[in-house]
């Protein structure tokens, strides 16, 4: 077929012109009239020529429909299709019938979601004079010329067609409208949405375009908008159809976010006047018990974001409306978008008064961690680290320990994404106080925790928040958990394996990536006080050096020892030879181990261990394997700080 290509899409543009009983001229002719005129005068024209016996109609819409199937399986084509066929379309906007119309606007529509799956697509990344994109801002100003003569067009599916062209179009452009938004587009955008007789699919377009809109352009471009858009937003809220209310309600959301970002202090008269209309009919809606499960959730979720972004200009209002939304978290219904507003107004940086939040929401989102519905578990721990975060201050006691009660069980391999929230907010709980509580009202709380910290699962992000956890447990103050403490109790496993362990020759006390885990969290804990790192440095170069260790002991080590070789400079111990020496044990894994520790600890002085590391790559023949990776470890910490190769080659 692609021989053909070219020939199809040129007899397709003909064919979508090919209308012999109607001439279009006498519409050109009266291009300066007023839209409505034109519109009913197309109409009657409509009717004039209109014939039983004429087909001609089928030909225009199946050479749309053929165009619409090139532009879908022919992705490498678009800068072609932009020139060639693009105009064209919009020029067949005319169209007299509507069936037909509709499929023009949709070969369009089809035209610019190819567009959108561009590898690269950004507007600002696709600047190449030929490219989809360029070719398309060029051509921009006459699509929405012609697309807004359609939002006044009398047929609904025109309207709707057009609004979705639009949409795409910010899609692929997101701020393609802002010089156009005024006085040509905006007006009977708004006329979609607020005319009482438009189908609800209509208004519904027309909203997600709107959002569209305040997603892709800058508070400074809406705001001249707002004196319009706020009372048409009103009604839209106020809808009988609950998909239109659930959609204008989100519009809300995004407009509110739009004109106050996070951090912005400035708040305009004009955004205040917009936003207090908008909160008086979401506050309305938020009221309704009886209304649908969308909307409620949207209302709820409209409500925390006025408040998160203007709930400093909203004082007098906050009271009740923090007591509405904790009526909402009791109710199983609405729980969970309830929780997801109270995190978006923690998080909010203007520091909200909370108080009766934080007295009567902490025991329920504590609640929620034993159910087991994953989303509104996740959604109750992000909320309250960001209670704790903002307002740890004003946290009584029992309200804290409360809360570690509930994270016992939560720390475990079965769900590491929960398990790494639940280690997030313990560290945040735990440097909340020196000398903590919270791991002797919670026995078991730790043993969770050193159980989890050596899962063989554990990496990543959640092996980050794991040794930060550890760390600030080393700082709390308290001696049971100080740094040779959860050492100790870290290594146990290992350093003292159980007996079925011991009655398997060769086997490894936990699993071979446990070690790296454990390892990294002890190096973790030796770094907190560097004036005692040294001790236990020594302490493991001798159970590397002992000849009754085991290989499970040896490995351990050295990974400890490589981890902690990174960041501090280990010349004044004797690492290098011992390490070396561990290349000719007879374990695999304990001499991976050894050349992983002996790159590392190169890293922390390379002036001095590089230079010997090169030499025992060229004398050493039969260790050459292993000591190559340890110069591939060299190379891939250095390669990962800003300028470190660069600097060691100059």
């Amino acid at each position: 077929m692609a021989p053909y290509i070219d020939a199809v899409v040129q007899r397709c543009l003909e064919f979508i012109k090919y209308d012999p009983n109607y001439n279009y001229d006498s519409d050109d002719d009266m291009a300066g009239d007023d839209d409505q005129d034109q519109a009913a005068s197309e109409g009657g024209d409509a009717e004039d020529y209109s014939d039983d016996d004429d087909l001609s109609w089928k030909v225009r819409r199946a050479a749309a429909r053929c165009l619409e199937a090139v532009i879908v399986t022919r992705r490498d084509l678009l800068a072609e299709f932009y020139r060639c066929v693009a105009p064209a379309i919009v020029a067949r906007f005319k169209e007299r019938e509507q069936n037909v119309k509709a499929d023009i606007l949709a070969v369009y529509v089809a035209l610019l979601r190819q567009t959108r799956t561009l590898p690269n697509a950004e507007p600002d990344a696709m600047e190449v004079e030929e490219s989809p994109v360029a070719l398309l801002k060029s051509q921009r100003g006459e699509l929405v010329r012609a697309c807004a003569k359609l939002l006044t067009d009398k047929n609904p599916r025109t309207r709707q067609e057009a609004l979705r062209v639009l949409t795409e179009l910010l899609h692929v452009l997101p701020a393609a409208l802002g010089e156009q938004l005024q006085p040509l587009l905006l007006p009977k955008l708004l006329h979609c949405i607020s005319e009482k007789q438009m189908p609800s699919n209509v208004k519904i377009d027309a909203l997600q375009l709107l959002q569209a809109l305040i997603d892709g352009h800058a508070p400074a471009i809406l705001r001249p908008c707002l004196a319009a858009t706020g009372p048409v937003l009103v009604l839209a809220v106020d809808d009988s159809f609950y998909k239109v209310v659930s959609e204008a309600l989100y519009v809300v959301q995004k407009l509110v976010v739009n004109l106050r970002p996070t951090g912005e202090r400035t708040v305009f008269a004009e955004d205040e006047r917009c936003v207090r209309t908008l909160f008086g009919s979401v506050l309305g809606r938020l009221r309704v018990a009886d209304i649908d499960q969308e909307v409620k959730e949207r209302a709820i979720a409209a409500m925390g974001a006025i408040l998160a972004h203007f709930g400093d200009r909203l004082a007098d209002e906050l009271p009740g409306t923090v007591s509405l939304l904790l009526e909402r978290l009791k109710n199983e219904v609405t729980r969970l978008a309830a929780v997801r507003a109270l995190t978006l107004m923690a998080q909010s940086p203007l520091a909200l008064p909370l108080g009766p939040v934080l007295e009567q929401a902490v025991p329920i989102l504590a609640s929620f961690l034993r159910k087991n519905h994953r989303a509104l578990r996740l959604s109750s721990l992000n909320c309250l680290h960001a209670l704790v975060l903002q307002y740890g201050g004003s946290l009584s006691g029992e309200h804290q320990l409360e809360v570690v009660r509930e994270l016992a069980p939560l720390l475990n391999e079965s769900d590491l994404h929960i398990a790494q929230l639940a280690v997030q907010l313990l560290t945040s709980l735990t440097r909340l106080q020196r000398r903590t509580t919270l791991f002797r009202a919670s026995p078991e709380l730790l043993s969770s925790v050193l159980s989890l910290a050596r899962s063989p699962l554990l990496q990543g992000t959640s092996l980050r928040a794991m040794r930060e956890l550890f760390v600030s447990m080393a700082e709390s103050g308290d001696p049971d958990l100080a740094a040779p403490a959860l050492v100790q109790r870290l290594l146990l496993p290992i350093y003292e394996p159980s007996s079925e362990m011991r009655q398997l020759p060769g086997s490894l006390a936990v699993h071979k990536q446990a070690f790296h885990s454990v390892a990294q969290i002890v190096a973790a804990l030796v770094l907190t006080d560097q004036t005692a790192s040294g001790s236990f440095v020594s302490k493991f170069l001798q159970d590397l050096a002992a000849a009754d260790s085991t290989d499970s002991v040896r490995l351990v080590s050295l990974l400890v020892l490589g981890y902690v070789g990174k960041q501090l400079d280990l010349s004044g111990f004797d690492v290098w030879s011992q390490v070396l020496r561990a290349l000719d044990l007879e374990s695999e894994d304990v001499k991976s181990a050894a050349s992983f520790a002996l790159g590392c600890v190169a890293v922390g002085d390379l002036p001095m261990y590089l230079p010997h590391l090169l030499r025992e790559i060229q004398s050493e023949k039969k260790r050459q394997y292993l000591l190559l990776h340890a110069l591939k470890e060299v190379i891939n910490c250095e390669s990962t700080r800003k300028g470190g190769i660069e600097t060691r080659t100059r």
